[in-house]
């Protein structure tokens, strides 16, 4: 229909008003800006605003969204695995101590990881928490904003059929729910940083003149990458191998390509020099040419790793794009050069996971490599469309929705089998987490966590973190100390069971004050029971000064027969708590409140509109599209020349 459509607006002036004829919508949009009404918003709509900003702003939005559901229907806020030696032991505890110098370049297994326990400290300076689900929620934000900045770089070599489509995939490939480790675990922001800053640094260094503002900041850039990762110092061999090819094919410009060729030299040495051992992984290496040939062939078939054959077609545009531009050799083709050096970096990252994770035990690429392996099928996209730009309209068009056919048959059944098993288990999982850790938080004993499910391989030492004064001052509110509460007991078996918690009881006809409890920030959990809907009954916050009913508690879901968390402001002032059961009521149950700082609680809320949130910018982003590519003439074909 579009082809058809295109072709007769080249022939026939009155095409677009039949279009608009059949359309109200359009017909709207047409007759609108014909009066001149929202010249303002044609003008936004047709012009490069839109490709550049609009619609990457869009994208952002709805990855974004993606994620925070996710997090919301998976997710906790409870640190889990290397958060607690690698955030907790080695970044918080020193930074609190006035230490963080001494640990802050300090080995993690391979690697440094300097911008990730750099978040961590600013999360939780901001927060007073330690909250997981924020870091899940800002590291979203961060791989999101990758996305958006892609599209936005490509946004004057690709228009309409391209550049929408490219939009899709990446709505798809950095959104996916597939890499669910790097999503809901708070430390995988070191995937998203070894990303942003590797692919910034090709791209300044290869695409910007030596010595300038721009190209010595991908300087800098390439240098942080080193600490994102222990492959971070990979950025700088596609730098190496472009500027190699450059000097020889280009003499011109030989002295520049030198010179970045140096700088990349210099990279890969510091990188190799700050590497660390790690003897306990070496039983993880690959063991034969079969298990890295192997590994690498299923990383390279993301979303579908266990369809290694994709590979072939994933990885095809690109390697066709690679040996054009070597033939070829044209360094001033910067688009051409970018994406041959940035699928280049994408194979080199396989590669170097598939020689040190090919011999573990299931012989599969880790669904946390998915954010870096994925980005294949990204610029295996953008090579297909410099390499059919001279292909005519139909035969172009028909490659590209053949790839994303493709694509989207692999990623809707490696997403479904995700949300099917994957994510229910996570979340089952967490949940367990929670109940064992908060148990241990609550008794101090010791036979809480061992032989227990734990978010860390060593029950002495999850122990010893859980005990330090700094890090249980910290705790996210799923699994941190109540407020002391006189007047409260444990929990007997006639309430629901509360493993450990203080609670107060109150019946029929009673009613209860607690002793004035001192002012806080943020806000208050409170776990409830029994008739809190019955008449005359319910939980008040009540101003210790004059009286004043502060705030009415209670769950916003009803469930008498088991406890149902309540959230209240914390208090300003010194405030009592005031529980009274009605005559009609059978019992009233509450236990001491948790505090939880106020960007985790406005954090928590946010992530449960992620799926609203989601579905409204993608629906933004197809209807923008259909209008955009209805008013192009040109909407199929790559637009010639380079950023």
């Amino acid at each position: 229909m579009w082809i058809r459509w295109l072709d007769r607006q080249k022939s026939d002036p009155f095409a677009r008003f039949r279009l608009e004829q059949c359309n109200p919508v359009r017909t709207l949009f047409y007759l609108l800006n014909a009066s001149g009404r929202h010249h303002t918003f044609r003008t936004l709509i047709s012009s490069q605003r839109l490709h550049s900003l609009f619609i990457p702003l869009l994208l952002f939005f709805a990855i974004w969204g993606q994620k925070m559901n996710i997090i919301d229907r998976f997710g906790s806020d409870i640190p889990y695995w290397d958060q607690w030696n690698g955030e907790g032991q080695l970044t918080i505890i020193p930074w609190k101590e006035g230490q963080l110098s001494s640990t802050l370049f300090s080995a993690h297994s391979e690697h440094r990881i300097v911008p990730t326990r750099l978040t961590v400290i600013g999360l939780v300076a901001l927060s007073g928490q330690w909250d997981a689900r924020m870091q899940c929620v800002f590291n979203g934000a961060v791989h999101a904003a990758i996305g958006a900045i892609l599209l936005s770089w490509f946004a004057r070599c690709l228009t309409s059929f391209w550049y929408y489509g490219f939009a899709l995939l990446l709505l798809f490939a950095i959104g996916s729910l597939i890499p669910s480790e790097n999503i809901l675990s708070g430390f995988q922001s070191q995937f998203y940083y070894l990303v942003g800053l590797s692919l910034l640094a090709i791209y300044l260094l290869l695409a910007k003149k030596v010595f300038t503002l721009a190209w010595t900041i991908g300087v800098v850039v390439a240098l942080v990458s080193i600490v994102t990762m222990g492959s971070g110092f990979l950025c700088a061999t596609p730098v190496f191998a472009m500027s190699l090819v450059a000097a020889i094919r280009n003499p011109e410009n030989r002295r520049d390509a030198i010179v970045t060729l140096l700088v990349s030299v210099v990279v890969i040495v510091i990188g190799v020099f700050q590497m660390t051992p790690a003897p306990h992984h070496d039983v993880l290496k690959a063991k034969s040419v079969s298990q890295f040939l192997l590994f690498a062939a299923q990383a390279m078939s993301w979303p579908m790793i266990s369809w290694p054959w994709l590979s072939f077609f994933f990885v095809l545009p690109w390697a066709l794009l690679a040996l054009m531009w070597l033939l070829r050799g044209d360094t001033s083709d910067k688009v051409s050069v970018f994406v041959v050096a940035a699928g280049m970096w994408v194979a080199v990252q396989i590669a170097a996971a598939s020689y040190a994770r090919s011999g573990g035990g299931d012989l599969v690429p880790s669904s946390r490599y998915g954010d870096v392996t994925g980005l294949m099928i990204v610029f295996g996209f953008l090579s297909l469309t410099i390499v059919t730009k001279r292909l005519s309209t139909i035969k172009s068009v028909s490659l590209g929705s053949l790839y994303l056919m493709l694509i989207a048959v692999a990623g809707a059944k490696g997403s479904w089998w995700v949300w099917h098993n994957s994510l229910p288990h996570v979340a089952s999982e967490r949940r367990t987490y929670v109940e064992n850790v908060h148990a241990f938080v609550l008794s101090d004993k010791f036979e809480d966590l061992v032989g227990k499910t734990i978010p860390f391989p060593h029950d002495f030492m999850l122990r010893d973190f859980l005990r330090s004064p700094i890090l249980r001052a910290l705790l996210p509110v799923s699994i941190g100390e109540p407020l002391r509460v006189d007047g409260m007991s444990l929990a007997g078996p006639d309430l629901p069971p509360i493993y450990h918690r203080r609670v107060k009881k109150i019946l029929a006809g009673q009613s209860w004050s607690s002793p004035t409890l001192p002012a806080t920030h943020g806000w208050w959990k409170i776990e409830m029971a029994g008739s809190y809907t019955a008449p005359d009954t319910g939980l008040m916050l009540v101003s210790e000064r004059d009286g004043t009913i502060l705030a009415t508690i209670a769950p916003t879901k009803v469930d008498h027969a088991n406890w149902r968390a309540a959230y209240v402001r914390a208090p300003n002032e010194p405030a009592k708590l005031v529980g009274k059961a009605g005559d009609t009521a059978d019992f009233l149950a509450f236990s001491e409140p948790i505090e939880m700082s106020a960007l985790s609680y406005r954090i928590w809320i946010l992530c449960k509109y992620g799926a609203w949130i989601a579905a409204s910018f993608s629906v933004l982003i197809l209807a923008v599209a259909l209008l955009d590519i209805q008013s192009t003439q040109n909407g199929f074909k790559l637009t010639a020349g380079s950023r």
